[in-house]
Parts: C-alpha cells; structure tokens; sequence
C-alpha cells in the first residue's frame, strides 16, 4: 500500500509520479483517480480512445458514477483530494524540477480538475452505474458539445481543451442563449442510457456543460416534464453536493441547476398546501356562520383545525427558507456530500 510506507520522500515521489501520469508500473501502487467534472471525463475518454500511448477502443472503454452517500462501503477518506494531498506532501518531495510545489501550483488555478485519489478496492456494487463509452458519445453528445464529436479530427489535448470548453461556461449571461428543444431532447436521450436514480443528476450534469442560460424556464420545464415530485425532492441541498471552484464552472452550474429543481419543487409543494390551506380556512368560515354561537365546542375544534393548517404552511415555508436557502442566507446552501465521481486508472 501507498499511504502504508514510512519513508515521506518515496510516497511523495510515488504521488508525483502518478499525478503526473509519468511511468506508473502495474504493482507499484494501488491508486484510483476519480473525478466530479463530467467534461473532464468526457474529454478523458476521447484521449484514452485516440491519444494515450496504449490507446483503447471505444466500446472498451465506461463511464462509472458513483454515489457516495454510503458511509458503510465509502467510509469517511475513502476519498481525497489530489491537492490536500500534495499538500500534505510536498514539502518532502526532492524533486527539484516538475515536483509536488510545481503540481500544486498549477491545481490551485484554472488546470483544477476535482480529482479524487482512491487506494485499494471499493465496494461500488449497489452504489454505481457504469456505462459504456459508444452508447454516451454520438449524435445526441455531438449536439451538446460539438467538441466530443468523434467523427471530426480531434487535437491531442486534454487540460487545455478542458479549460476553453469551461470559457464558454462563463460567458456574460445576456450573451447566453436559451436551451433549445434540440439541446433538452439530447440531454434526456443520453439520460436515459443511465436510467433510474442516476438519470436526473446525469441530464443535469449534462446541461451544466452545454452553453446556455441555466436561469431559465426552460430548465426547469424539462425537469417537471420527464421527472417525478419524489426524483426532483431527491435534489434537497442536504443530500447532493459536488464541491464548488471557481475554475469548475460546470461543476458551479450544476449545483446551480440542482438547487434550482429542489427549489422549484419545494414551491409546487408550498402553493398546493397554501392552495388547501386557503379553501379549508373557507370551508371554516361558513362552519361558522351556519352554526354560530350554538355550538362552541364545533366553532373550538374549527379554530383548532384552521390553526393547524396554517402552522402547516409556516412550517413548510420555514423549511423552504432553511433548507433552499441556508437558513435565510442569500447564497443558496451546498452542505452535504459528492453523488458523481467518475473513475479512471493510469496504470500501463
């Protein structure tokens, strides 16, 4: 094992070498890189298919998500950050040139790539959906991101294309323009590759990387339109989370995108129950006027109830306040966990 060495300067060799994908023997460690930026990892794919020095067809190679909310089979540290790692071990690193300070230098600004380093097994049966590559690239991720069309000639590139794709990402939002039914249909055809409870989070993923307005009805149309109430509650702030950098906007979009479908249902849920409320509190009133001062015990039990009903609906608005909202703060509140890592091994 890696991380089981006593000698600093060899792990922190070992590290560098592997995360500069210099000659990793098979045996040498048991290090996984995974990562939650799909167009990282779409662009991956393409360099494994055309441009690694031992390339693989396409049908060889998968795409694997991952959710992560199984503290049993992903205990705490399962996972780490490539850059907390360096970190933590660069300073016995006696590389003078191309080291472990030079890595950590170039992760900490746009060539951030969220890559997390696993060691040994995993236990992802139950908690994974893999995929592979022919039946997520072709026409449908064409339209999405003209870049993956493996039919025209691709450079051999891989960080660089990735950090020009992310520019049209950050475009000034009046120059952004609105998704397009072509776009939405794409997203869902390849969605639906994925299927189950992997099809939501993967469509939005899928949105984050294709230019165009997130902060628009069409977004969250296609979402009512080929989700359930219970799939789009699953997107509650509490249970999903792909951390946050200011070099990652698709990972910031969609966030972005999965705060804006928990919201969006949570105020369906709001107005219905107002909706109840509001008739129930009608419903009272002419209860009082048709029984009057005879009855008080009647004219009691309605007061109880039209209470109730109302205590109901600040509830459910304090709620949405807390939980959409990070408990009144005006940036919206990512607190919890990763649910898509993508994996890959660099060993020849």
């Amino acid at each position: 094992m890696l991380f089981g060495q006593n000698q600093a300067t060899q792990v922190a060799n070992d590290i560098n070498r592997y995360l500069r994908w210099w000659d990793v023997p098979v045996g040498s460690n048991n290090l996984f890189s995974w990562t939650s930026s799909l167009l990282f990892a779409l662009q991956y794919i393409i360099w494994r298919h055309k441009f690694a020095d031992q390339v693989s067809k396409l049908d060889e190679i998968e795409l694997c998500i991952i959710d992560t909310s199984d503290r049993h089979a992903f205990p705490e540290g399962a996972f780490i950050r490539d850059i907390h790692l360096v970190n933590a071990y660069k300073e016995f690193d006696n590389v003078s040139r191309y080291g472990l300070e030079g890595f950590a230098n170039l992760r900490s600004e746009k060539y951030y790539f969220s890559e997390y380093l696993s060691q040994g097994a995993l236990i992802i049966k139950n908690n994974c959906k893999i995929v592979s590559a022919p039946y997520i690239f072709g026409d449908a991720l064409s339209i999405l991101r003209p870049e993956f069309d493996l039919s025209t000639e691709q450079k051999k590139e891989l960080a660089d294309k990735v950090v020009r794709m992310r520019q049209e990402l950050c475009s000034n939002t009046s120059n952004i323009p609105q998704f397009t039914d072509k776009v939405t249909d794409a997203a869902i055809k390849i969605g639906r590759r994925f299927g189950g409870q992997w099809m939501l989070p993967v469509v939005a993923n899928l949105i984050a990387i294709t230019p165009g307005r997130i902060d628009d009805e069409i977004v969250l149309e296609l979402f009512r339109i080929h989700f359930t109430d219970d799939q789009r509650r699953e997107c509650d702030p509490s249970k999903t989370k792909l951390s946050s950098h200011p070099y990652m906007p698709e990972v910031n979009r969609f966030n972005e995108i999965m705060q804006k479908i928990y919201t969006d249902y949570y105020l369906k849920q709001l107005k219905a129950n107002t909706i109840m409320a509001e008739q129930a509190l009608k419903n009272d009133l002419c209860n009082h006027v048709e029984v009057g001062s005879g009855n008080s015990e009647l004219l009691e039990n309605d007061r109880v109830a039209t209470i109730e009903r109302l205590d109901a609906i600040i509830s459910l608005a304090g709620r949405l306040k807390t939980e959409v909202y990070g408990g009144g703060s005006q940036e919206p509140a990512i607190t919890s966990r990763p649910i898509t890592l993508t994996r890959s091994s660099r060993h020849k």
